[in-house]
């Protein structure tokens, strides 16, 4: 066995301690040698400590140089199948119907109608009644016309109602109104003062 020497109390700059103090020269050697891994593990593991240190952004960006194409490829075609997804079941927005407006209101309620007035041709000719009736009978509120046609210029007036209507020769001229009052009433010439005819309104 070589001879023993004494161990000098710090290896390179550590406290490590043996219990004996007094070593062979190859013992020296082996426990330089374990000293010395056992320092470069220690300052490895400072490194990968401070490493850790630093935070997630030295982490994350380390991990982004180490993607390879074909792996972002992948993340790409996550992130899309997500955003498809979201939009698939996001729930409707859509503003509620609106209701019809009372059946489009009533099918635009059709306009009233305006009554078909009863026509009676009247001719004048030589200042009397020459064609038509001379006694007009229809029910009250019915609607009337009075087509007149005179051989000279004159006025048609109806009393009771108070109605006129020019006369032009030879020019057809008509008197409508609703026969809303009953009784008996004239139609004459009324420059003339010649009657022509009754109008009869029957009451309701």
């Amino acid at each position: 066995m070589p001879e023993a020497t004494e161990l000098p109390a710090p290896l390179h700059g550590t406290n490590v301690r043996n219990e004996y103090t007094l070593v062979s020269p190859s013992e020296r050697k082996w426990i330089i040698r374990y000293s010395n891994q056992v320092m470069a593990r220690a300052r490895g593991a400072q490194i990968t400590n401070t490493d850790a240190a630093c935070g997630p952004v030295r982490a994350f960006t380390k991990w982004m140089k180490d993607m390879k194409h074909q792996d972002w490829i992948f993340v790409l075609a996550g992130l899309a199948a997500l955003a498809g997804l979201f939009v698939f079941f996001k729930p409707s927005t859509a503003p509620p119907p609106t209701p019809p407006l009372a059946a489009s209101t009533a099918a635009q309620a059709p306009a009233a109608t305006v009554p078909t007035p009863r026509v009676f041709e009247l001719v004048i000719a030589d200042g009397k009644l020459q064609s038509g009736p001379r006694l007009i009978q229809l029910p009250q509120g019915e609607t009337v016309a009075l087509k007149v046609t005179s051989d000279r210029n004159d006025e048609l007036h109806v009393h009771g109602y108070d109605l006129h209507a020019q006369l032009r020769a030879h020019t057809p001229a008509t008197l409508s109104f609703k026969a809303d009052r009953s009784g008996r009433f004239e139609y004459e010439r009324h420059k003339a003062q010649v009657e022509l005819g009754v109008l009869e309104v029957q009451p309701r």
